[in-house]
């Protein structure tokens, strides 16, 4: 919706309905469908819109700040984990992100081994801890299944959704039309016009009459070197 826009406000426009819409899906404790819209913000292809940027509200920007902080993958997504404590105990209807489940199994699967004190032809005992975390990070995840949104679904909206998503362009058509709507400016034609500038400016000099810039100068030069000749014609008729 952002790139399909030719016009500068209705780019603005879109930023701001994007950014709106995750805060509310925030609210309804939509972590991964806010998530996604903040990484889709956030992507080379939008985030490069330097002059669509410039005029989007300061109080959106930094509602969209503090939504991607609060989904920061530094220290281990602490924020995040830390609304959890009191998401899990409410009992209301909640989407989790799943990008940091999947990190937490990564890390514990690849993180351990799966046999402890193993010896040379046999693999040693299982590693039960390793597996017993795997499960709780699971069962944690399924969890979240026992509270659902109470959202009756959209036919319409349903088909909607379904043949945008077949004709959505891919990352690269995607920086393509960026670039068609924000030029990368370029650092070689900056050095020319620079270049080119300087030339003018050496041309001008060029050009201005300089006895209207030494004028002075040169009158008492002209009236030092002509005191000079008056004197050293006086000693040689001495």
């Amino acid at each position: 919706m952002i790139l399909k826009n030719s016009s500068l406000e209705k780019r603005v426009e879109a930023i701001k309905y994007f950014i709106a819409l995750a805060e509310q899906l925030l609210r309804m404790k939509n972590f991964s469908s806010m998530t996604a819209i903040i990484s889709g913000l956030g992507s080379t292809s939008i985030s490069r819109l330097k002059k669509t940027w410039d005029l989007v509200p300061n109080n959106f920007v930094a509602k969209l700040e503090k939504m991607d902080n609060l989904m920061s993958i530094g220290k281990n997504y602490s924020e995040y984990r830390n609304i959890l404590k009191f998401v899990e105990t409410d009992g209301d209807a909640y989407l989790p992100f799943l990008g940091m489940y999947l990190s937490d199994l990564r890390f514990t699967t690849d993180g351990n081994p799966d046999w402890l004190g193993n010896k040379k032809g046999s693999k040693g005992i299982v590693n039960f801890s390793k597996r017993i975390s795997i499960m709780k990070i699971i069962k944690e995840v399924v969890s979240y299944n026992n509270n659902l949104h109470d959202i009756k679904l959209d036919p319409e909206f349903s088909r909607y959704m379904h043949e945008m998503f077949k004709e959505l362009p891919d990352d690269e058509k995607l920086y393509e039309l960026s670039i068609e709507i924000e030029p990368r400016v370029s650092l070689l034609k900056n050095t020319n016009n620079a270049h080119e500038g300087t030339q003018k400016s050496v041309s001008s000099i060029n050009t201005v009459d300089l006895n209207n810039i030494f004028g002075g100068y040169a009158g008492s030069i002209a009236t030092a070197s002509s005191s000079k000749t008056g004197n050293d014609d006086k000693k040689d008729r001495t």
